[in-house]
């Protein structure tokens, strides 16, 4: 998968490597972080988590997204990623006593790994390449004029289910002229329009991997709210991939003696087996005799000071 590169004045949440660093750090560095992270990848049944907010867990509501949603709840996919809506009206109008709740652009979606990958802060060299496939993904999607009004029909949604969630008549009259205002507009967004975000650990909503797709130019009726907390795809991805390889596990040292030694008993054995004979294993007496001893130098000394005569 070829890199994926944005202008620079379309990335608003860039600049902040390290920050990325202190929380990739500080994430890796907990006791369990490893084995919980691999354990959801695996989706291993009967790993005991810790029970700690935002931390990993078996569930969260985008693991194995694919096979609890129909095409409705998808508006594209590729190989090994999703690209879904955003659950949040666009308008703040509509969250009077929580304007944090709303989504962080009038287009605001989603791409998602169909593996289970915990947040950006568990990627590694190996599994880092899945931001750039979600970037191509949305980036291929937003092509197609099908797709954005599939987007269109999901902010029209969202401003229904937030007004029947909450009735605020006011915020909903508002949502509804500003959506119309999108209706204009969004078939005018280019690819070159729309940022790429991660909230890292521990600021993160859903433990799932998801990356926040915000359409820049269209941002003035959303919250801003969570934008010092929102870091850059991009630089996410380079810091990782800036990363040392891993050290690899010293060989074990080979001892050619030993190794001649097995070779050599190998090759008796194997011998043996072919004649028919069984192997020799220690010392084995020839029939109706005794094992045969020589007697060593001590044994000797020992025998003839046993039988020498006491001194008076």
């Amino acid at each position: 998968m070829a890199r994926q590169k944005a202008p620079i004045n379309k990335r608003p949440f860039a600049g902040k490597t390290p920050a990325i660093r202190e929380q990739y750090e500080r994430f890796q560095s907990q006791t369990s972080a490893r084995a919980d992270v691999e354990a959801y990848r695996l989706q291993t049944p009967g790993h005991e988590y810790p029970n700690l907010p935002k931390w990993v867990q078996a569930q969260t509501p985008f693991t194995s997204f694919q096979d609890r949603h129909g095409p409705e709840d998808i508006l594209g996919e590729s190989a090994h990623a999703l690209l879904i809506g955003n659950h949040a009206s666009f308008d703040v109008a509509q969250y009077k006593r929580a304007p944090e709740r709303a989504g962080m652009s009038m287009v605001h979606v989603l791409a998602i790994p169909k593996a289970s990958l915990f947040n950006a802060v568990s990627l590694t060299r190996d599994t880092v390449s899945i931001i750039d496939e979600m970037i191509a993904l949305f980036r291929r999607a937003w092509a197609d004029r099908g797709v954005r009004d599939k987007v269109l029909a999901h902010q029209l949604g969202q401003i229904k289910a937030q007004h029947a969630a909450e009735a605020n008549p006011n915020g909903y009259g508002v949502a509804l002229k500003h959506y119309r205002e999108l209706e204009r507009t969004i078939h005018g967004l280019g690819v070159d329009d729309f940022t790429f975000g991660f909230h890292l650990w521990p600021d993160h909503s859903v433990g799932h991997l998801h990356m926040h797709v915000v359409a820049t130019p269209c941002r003035k009726y959303s919250t801003d709210a969570h934008d010092a907390k929102t870091k850059d795809a991009l630089e996410v991805r380079d810091f990782i991939l800036s990363l040392p390889e891993p050290e690899a596990k010293p060989e074990a040292k080979r001892d050619p003696e030993l190794e001649n030694i097995a070779s050599v008993l190998e090759a008796e054995l194997l011998l043996e087996a072919e004649s028919g004979s069984e192997p020799e294993i220690g010392i084995k007496p020839e029939s109706g005799t005794e094992p045969h001893f020589e007697p060593g130098p001590k044994f000797e000394l020992e025998h003839e000071l046993e039988n020498r005569p006491e001194s008076r």
